[in-house]
């Protein structure tokens, strides 16, 4: 409850919009003005002054706000030396693969949390598309990498350990292009943590956009593909992901992104979610490290630091 407060009171101060505040939560802008109400009339004091031009934060809407910002800090950091762990057995220096969608926004994240909580070992990021990270897995040349579960389809578990960092893969489509004008309606209500239900009839024999071949993702992709009888019209790959979600955007042809991706990167706007809730849509992303005399090391890592950024990330 704590972090969703900071979380809205800080969007609305950074936006100054209700609704662009609720377009950056992925909330409605009617649920996110009843909850600012609700929160108002829970402490006795007005936090935005409303206007035509916007919202202004009030002197109390400030006060609160670096109420709220203080209170993260020393949650942070008495979780952080609760958590903290003797370190005598755990190495000097790891190597951590990391795919460059994905690096992009974490790699700081986890620089930063890492040094706080094991100051005195070195982290060295290594990136590459998942398959790349699972053969210098394999060749000893990095100790652990995130990538997502259908690598351990092509890995040989005995020696491995892995921690699920879980996310949902959703399909974006651009109604009017793809659609025609059937989603009108639904697009006023459809957000993307409300999906509608897929529905593998709607989009035969469309152009569908995805990763690179070496990438894992594209690999989920085709089983989606295989598995609904889709017969993609086209299969285009790109390497950013912003290019995949622009090209979307304006109706070039439709893609399957996990959902943080897509908060991530640019705005969706006049594009519809679909997902389903069976295991071909959901995401597990793993982190993979080894069984050996550093397994309590990875573990602490694992869940100290990286559930926590992917959980804020989803």
């Amino acid at each position: 409850m704590f972090d969703k407060k900071y979380l809205y009171i800080k969007t609305l101060y950074e936006e100054g919009n209700i609704t662009k505040a609720s377009d950056k939560l992925y909330l409605s802008q009617p649920a996110l003005s009843a909850y600012l109400k609700r929160l108002e009339n829970e402490l006795g004091c007005t936090l935005f002054e409303r206007a035509k031009t916007g919202l202004k934060i009030t002197d109390a809407g400030l006060f609160y706000l670096d109420y709220l910002q203080k209170i993260k800090n020393l949650n942070d950091d008495l979780e952080i030396f609760l958590q903290k762990k003797d370190t005598k057995d755990f190495p000097n220096k790891i190597n951590f693969g990391i795919t460059p969608w994905v690096g992009a926004y974490v790699t700081s994240d986890i620089s930063l949390k890492f040094a706080k909580i094991f100051p005195n070992i070195d982290l060295n990021f290594i990136e590459g598309e998942g398959f790349v990270l699972k053969e210098l897995y394999e060749n000893n040349k990095i100790d652990c990498f995130v990538s997502i579960d259908v690598i351990s389809d092509y890995m040989d578990m005995k020696y491995t350990e892995k921690l699920e960092l879980r996310d949902d893969l959703i399909l974006v489509v651009a109604p009017k292009s793809i659609l025609g004008n059937k989603y009108d309606v639904a697009m006023l209500t459809c957000k993307l943590d409300n999906p509608l239900k897929f529905d593998a009839n709607e989009i035969k024999n469309k152009k569908i956009i995805s990763g690179q071949n070496t990438q894992a993702l594209h690999t989920c992709i085709t089983k989606i593909i295989k598995n609904y009888k889709l017969h993609p019209k086209s299969f285009m790959h790109f390497r950013n992901i912003n290019n995949i979600l622009e090209l979307v955007k304006s109706g070039q042809g439709i893609t399957f992104i996990p959902k943080y991706y897509i908060k991530k990167g640019p705005k969706m706007n006049n594009c519809i979610f679909f997902t389903e809730d069976n295991e071909l849509f959901h995401y597990r992303r793993m982190m993979f490290y080894r069984k050996d005399k550093y397994t309590d090391f990875y573990k602490q890592f694992g869940e100290l630091i990286l559930k926590d950024i992917f959980s804020n990330l989803s």
